[in-house]
């Protein structure tokens, strides 16, 4: 069995408004491992999109335990969180998140930017490759707002990339795209999860959902179904 990368054990969110709780997530118990592609599904207000938050680090989880590559979470401040996103995950949005009057490259480079790597050569060579391989090298140096919403997302693939993250979070990527668009996202998505990478996908498209090979339900926070290839996983089991 291959190596856990994140592991939530008891893990829960609430948000506060003014005094009244709201629970989002309560006492998630998951493990993802290298390689997996995997579909979090269940209806507006589930807690799906609050649970991929917390495990792209983009929230920091109420209480519970969150362990990625090994170490717990819960002390890391905004400098190491904002360190290990950039460097081990990607991120694919609904909104594909890009900056509207910079091009191509520039917007797939944004990850380089904050990293600590040196070599700009070296970046725009990869930017390059990345572009072609979702199929924009003749948009290099297009801006977004010139690019069609499938194009826009095809770029927002090739940012994900940019640093060879350890996992690529896909929230809703097909859910503003035409039919076609969409199919060459999920076609892309693929292709990523057959050269070995770990994607998490956060979708109400049964369609995307079906092409994991691990699909967990949740509902009030919870998750209330774990398969693998259609068999049920055991709950808790981190070995």
């Amino acid at each position: 069995m291959k190596k856990p990368i994140l592991e939530l054990s008891g893990v829960t969110k609430t948000y506060y408004l003014g005094e009244v709780k709201i629970p989002a997530l309560a006492g998630v118990d998951l493990t993802i491992r290298e390689g997996e592609m995997i579909a979090i599904t269940g209806s507006s207000g589930s807690g799906k999109s609050t649970l991929l938050h917390v495990m792209g680090l983009l929230d920091k989880h109420t209480d519970g335990q969150l362990e990625f590559l090994g170490k717990e979470t819960s002390d890391y401040d905004e400098i190491e969180l904002s360190y290990l996103r950039n460097r081990y995950l990607g991120f694919i949005f609904q909104q594909f998140n890009l900056l509207p009057k910079t091009t191509s490259i520039e917007n797939v480079l944004l990850p380089f930017y904050y990293s600590d790597q040196k070599d700009i050569t070296l970046a725009r060579e990869t930017a390059t490759k990345l572009l072609e391989r979702v199929g924009l090298g003749d948009r290099l140096l297009n801006y977004s707002n010139q690019l069609s919403g499938g194009q826009q997302q095809r770029v927002a693939i090739a940012r994900a990339l940019m640093n060879d993250p350890k996992i690529v979070f896909a929230d809703e990527p097909t859910g503003n795209l035409d039919s076609k668009s969409g199919g060459e996202v999920t076609d892309l998505l693929i292709d990523l999860h057959r050269e070995g990478k770990t994607v998490v996908i956060v979708t109400h498209d049964l369609e995307l959902a079906r092409i994991a090979n691990r699909q967990i339900k949740m509902l009030d926070g919870k998750v209330i179904s774990d398969t693998t290839n259609g068999k049920k996983n055991k709950r808790n089991s981190k070995k």
